[in-house]
């Protein structure tokens, strides 16, 4: 039976495109999963940063509210004095309601940076046409607008908190800085952008290499085939004696010597395969490391700087990411324990021993908390209970 190349060949091309529609799958689920991470950690940035706007904007309010103010000018005046020292606030209007309850009048507007321009002037009437209604709901409870808003380079988002004034109700809109929060958006997203292109750098450089090297292998294979032809028509066509011997005719010897080497050429190209793949999936396994790692040191910035509610929603998302790290659950204890939650700080410390068994300064934790929370308790000889 003769065997031809040209099935060889189509073959080779076969499992090629195969691989290459393997290694692109992946890619594309790579990229999938990238890019729900990056719209988890967003909402949790951006969800925490919410909670402490609303925390300051209710502290604002109880503040005034102890002044017992009655007019919209001493309020003003009131916010002025409060707020001066403060750089992250930089805007705020005193919202009126009028006799359309769509509609409000600015009664009064406290301009601390001059770059933050919301296009409402004082005394002016306004109606918000977004379906949210934060003015509306203002009147009721603190909301915060999700929204952040830039003029000339400042970024910065508005919290509406209720207010009595007096015997009249009012909505104070008070406008906090929002660059931190767009600079960690903007950093993340920029890396989370790198590693997209980097994945498709390396998919493509695969994929490349694949049909590269089964181009090479088809050729010396048909070459080996061509040789294998000539050995055997010299054969047949009497060189060769019949009573052949291997292991003396210098023809055979040559056939056997090319088989060898096609099959050990067939090993080592398959053990290059496996070196490239392994170097791709430790490449692979770095980089998403490296990722994990600035998100682990921008959740340390953040405990350093006591932002522990961003802390908190940065270190829990980390578990989810990578449940076998003792760095999350060890800065999560610490966390809790600033907070006097002690019950979950014990917890995630005892996890974190888990994670990394017989870590000592973990044990020193675990003991302060366990004695913060259930006291040192001794007989009345100084012997335990």
């Amino acid at each position: 039976m003769k065997t031809r190349a040209g099935i060889s060949k189509r073959f080779v091309i076969v499992i090629a495109s195969l691989v290459s529609a393997l290694v692109l799958i992946l890619a594309v689920a790579f990229n999938q999963v990238l890019r729900s991470n990056h719209s988890i950690i967003n909402r949790t940035i951006v969800g925490g940063h919410e909670r402490l706007l609303l925390g300051r904007g209710e502290a604002l309010a109880r503040a005034l509210g102890q002044r017992k103010l009655a007019k919209t000018a001493e309020l003003a005046r009131e916010i002025r004095s409060l707020c001066r020292d403060q750089a992250d606030f930089l805007h705020a209007v005193i919202f009126t309601r009028t006799a359309d309850e769509n509609y409000f009048r600015a009664a009064e507007k406290i301009q601390q940076d001059p770059a933050v321009e919301t296009g409402i002037a004082r005394d002016s009437v306004v109606r918000e046409n977004r379906e949210a209604g934060y003015l509306k709901k203002g009147l009721f409870e603190p909301a915060v607008d999700p929204v952040i808003h830039l003029s000339k380079g400042v970024y910065w988002q508005n919290v509406y908190v209720p207010f009595s004034l007096g015997k009249k109700e009012v909505v104070l809109q008070f406008s906090f800085s929002a660059a931190a929060l767009q600079a960690a958006l903007n950093e993340y997203s920029a890396e989370i952008g790198r590693m997209k292109k980097i994945v498709a750098l390396l998919a493509t450089a695969l994929v490349i290499a694949v049909f590269g090297a089964s181009y090479l292998f088809m050729h010396n294979f048909t070459l080996l085939i061509d040789g294998l032809s000539a050995s055997i028509k010299k054969a047949s066509a009497g060189e060769l004696d019949v009573n052949l011997n291997a292991g003396a005719d210098d023809e055979l010897m040559e056939l056997a010597t090319s088989f060898n080497s096609l099959v050990g050429g067939m090993r080592e190209l398959k053990e290059r395969e496996k070196t490239f793949e392994e170097k791709e999936k430790i490449l692979s396994e770095l980089e998403n490391r490296d990722t994990l790692g600035d998100i682990f040191k921008f959740g340390v910035t953040l405990l350093k700087e006591n932002r522990l509610d961003d802390a908190a929603a940065l270190f829990t998302t980390l578990t989810f990411l990578k449940p076998e790290g003792f760095g999350s659950y060890f800065n999560l204890g610490v966390i809790y324990a600033r907070r006097r939650e002690y019950g979950k700080s014990i917890d995630m410390f005892e996890r974190a021993l888990q994670a990394n068994p017989g870590n000592g300064l973990t044990i020193q934790y675990l003991e302060k908390i366990r004695k913060l929370q259930y006291g040192d308790e001794t007989t009345g000889d100084g012997s335990p209970a």
